[in-house]
């Protein structure tokens, strides 16, 4: 689909000499469209925050020429273009306090955006084995829930991420936000990569137009769209100085639920994340920390019975969920040998899904919600 007038005007008007992200929210804020900060005046221009050199430099844009070369650049990339009045948008990006975009290139299908809840799992760019192994971990077992994965494509935990989450096939969504344009992947050696996530129906997504060349500041830039996609943060692996961070930062200030996992205080690499954690993040050692925080979203996380329960765990959870029952009377009831219910029955406990008291009578466990969601779909989901 080509791209809208106001789609064009928006990517034209950050090309402009002198305007910058905060004048052009300034320019969009007080105007409403970018076709009436094209027809703007000087004083109007001023009025709004913008400078007497941006609106000369406006004047002296080639606009015609410059929108055809941009049209022809997208066509022969394959690159698609969005304004944040298209219903694609990613919701969550028209909240952010951080300086929004107000156009979005990319490829691929942006829906689950909207659909799904959406995590982002970062961390560094020099991961030690261990955070690579954790990064690829939360990557699939997010997706197996249901959950977008959303990362920055970067060497580290970001490929890591996204590359757990291709692991499930055509069951997962992922979606990459790069720092440069989507016809200039960085790093380059992940080009197969950006390549596996569209073809699993995934998303790259950029602020930039398809031959810009990946410059290093863009890449802290891109880390405020990575968190303004998600509902939540998680950082893998990080030391102290880190973009990482950054993304956290940007995820606290818009109000999202951000996550960490712990490491080891004797390896510099995990300071970051350890001073997260000091700070407030949850701690996150396994999948339910971070699904138990978004259960008041209007969004069924589970997929929950094939991606996380086996034949015998469904049959002892749809039993309590239509009636308690004893322990005693539970193998007889799902069909199960003594052994393998009394098994069945204390993973469940672990996974606390379901309690039994000091009768011995099975009851609901305080993550009983994620099983009630899968639930709700109907006999065949359990």
């Amino acid at each position: 689909m080509p791209p809208s007038p106001e789609a064009i005007s928006l990517a034209l008007l950050m090309e402009v000499p002198g305007v910058g992200p905060l004048s052009f929210r300034r320019l969009l804020t007080h105007f409403g469209s970018a076709g009436k900060v094209w027809a703007a005046s000087r004083q109007e221009w001023c009025q709004a925050g913008a400078t007497p050199a941006a609106w000369e430099a406006k004047e002296a844009f080639d606009y015609t020429a410059a929108a055809g070369k941009l049209r022809a650049e997208l066509e022969e990339t394959g690159v698609s273009l969005i304004s944040w009045k298209d219903p694609l948008f990613p919701p969550n990006l028209l909240h952010l306090p951080a300086v929004a975009p107000g156009f979005l290139y990319y490829k691929g299908d942006l829906r689950p955006l909207q659909e799904k809840l959406t995590v982002a799992v970062v961390g560094t760019r020099r991961a030690t084995q261990e955070g690579l192994n954790l990064a690829a971990r939360f990557g699939l077992e997010l997706v197996q829930a249901g959950v977008a994965v959303i990362s920055g494509l970067a060497r580290g935990i970001d490929g890591a991420a996204h590359r757990g989450a291709l692991k499930a096939g055509g069951r997962g969504y992922t979606a990459a936000v790069l720092g440069g344009g989507l016809a200039r992947i960085y790093p380059p050696e992940h080009g197969k990569l950006a390549r596996e996530i569209l073809r699993s129906g995934g998303a790259l997504i950029s602020e930039y137009r398809p031959s810009h060349p990946p410059l290093a500041p863009q890449f802290k830039a891109r880390n405020r769209i990575i968190a303004g996609i998600a509902h939540g943060v998680l950082v893998v692996e990080a030391p102290k100085k880190s973009g990482a961070l950054l993304t956290a930062g940007y995820g606290l200030e818009a109000g999202k639920e951000v996550f960490a996992l712990p490491g080891s205080l004797a390896n510099p690499n995990w300071t970051g994340s350890n001073n997260l954690l000091k700070a407030g993040a949850k701690l996150v050692t396994e999948l339910d920390d971070i699904l138990s925080e978004f259960q008041h979203l209007p969004f069924e996380v589970p997929s929950l019975a094939d991606a996380f329960f086996s034949a015998s765990e469904r049959k002892i959870l749809a039993a309590v969920a239509e009636k308690p029952c004893s322990l005693e009377d539970l193998p007889a009831l799902v069909g199960l040998s003594w052994g393998e219910a009394a098994y069945t029955v204390s993973n469940l406990q672990v996974k606390k899904y379901i309690s039994v008291n000091s009768e011995g009578r099975i009851l609901p466990g305080p993550l009983w919600s994620r099983v009630n969601l899968g639930l709700q779909k109907g006999p065949t989901s359990l």
